[in-house]
């Protein structure tokens, strides 16, 4: 005689509960089954040959950033899902670590035509000064608009910067904090319309040494405001006693900026 089970809505025998778990095994062993034969799949789907970049095309090739690209392209998620399917090829991180990598590009693209072709599309920085160790014989460095070191570079004519230390291996850092950097090149090229031209400037921990083409220099304190320092520079050069002397900068050593409202000079 079989024993009543009630549930409190029907009465049920015990071999009815025990037929539902076995039903509800086999759906679950069912339901693991199928998620498998979907994972091993979509595995094999996703390592099929026509699936995968097989070449890159790039102006650098066969160095620069296309020899890390291959590196990524030969790695797997999980050990095993190729990154170089073309459908999930970590763009995102591999721009991140190309633009960490070459610190020459500010932007990168890439650009699949097809299935198989990869294309490397860069943006390189404009050189726009140079940054020099020490002395004439120096290594220098190319630095871009914001300050930012990012390339070696042949010492040219370009506007030098100089530091009071080395930077160990500049590339990737800054001449000057950003801000602090824009806002002296902005000097640099209002002190133009007064007719100082420079070739560099040397960095020091207090000062700005402003080294002109004629050779002499403009010296004034890092925290000084650059338009008080404009404004006094202004009213010196125009004064009748430096306006009436022809060729002053060729003929001034250095002018001193570092009191407050007062200017001192030397002659050559």
């Amino acid at each position: 005689m079989s024993k009543i089970v009630s549930s409190g809505r029907a009465l049920h025998s015990s071999e009815f509960y025990t037929k539902k778990k076995r039903r509800r095994k086999k759906l679950l062993y069912l339901y693991l089954l199928l998620i498998i034969f979907f994972v091993f799949g979509s595995v094999l789907l996703l390592r099929k040959e026509s699936f995968q970049i097989k070449y890159i095309e790039s102006e650098f090739s066969p160095g620069g950033p296309t020899e890390l690209v291959e590196g990524i392209l030969e790695e797997n998620y999980l050990w095993l899902i190729p990154k170089s399917n073309f459908l999930l090829f970590p763009r995102r991180s591999t721009k991140r670590a190309i633009l960490e990598n070459f610190p020459r590009f500010y932007a990168v693209k890439f650009d699949l035509e097809n299935k198989e072709t990869l294309r490397i599309l860069v943006k390189e920085r404009e050189v726009y000064a140079q940054y020099c160790e020490g002395n004439v014989s120096g290594e220098c460095y190319a630095v871009d608009k914001e300050g930012l070191i990012f390339d070696r570079y042949i010492r040219d004519g370009n506007f030098i910067y100089t530091l009071p230390e080395f930077l160990g291996d500049p590339v990737g850092k800054y001449v000057l904090p950003k801000e602090e950097f824009l806002r002296i090149n902005n000097f640099k090229e209002r002190l133009a319309k007064l007719g100082i031209n420079a070739s560099g400037l040397e960095i020091t921990n207090d000062n700005f040494i402003l080294k002109l083409l004629q050779g002499g220099e403009v010296i004034w304190r890092r925290e000084a405001s650059e338009d008080s320092l404009y404004s006094d520079l202004e009213a010196f050069l125009l004064s009748p006693d430096i306006s009436s002397q022809s060729e002053f900068l060729e003929k001034v050593l250095y002018l001193d900026l570092r009191t407050e409202d007062k200017i001192f000079f030397k002659y050559k």
